[in-house]
């Protein structure tokens, strides 16, 4: 159901924004463990 959602408001979106899903793919591999807050990581308590 949610997919579905998501789906249609990509298509949505990129009625206005021509290319959004294709930006929205490229970020998802471009994913840094830096960007996930993973604690393990870096020390953001102590930022």
């Amino acid at each position: 159901m949610k997919r579905q959602k998501m789906k249609k408001l990509i298509s949505d979106l990129e009625k206005d924004i021509p290319g959004l899903g294709g930006s929205f793919i490229n970020s998802l591999m471009n994913v840094k463990p830096r960007h996930l807050l993973d604690e393990k990581l870096y020390d953001f308590k102590n930022i």
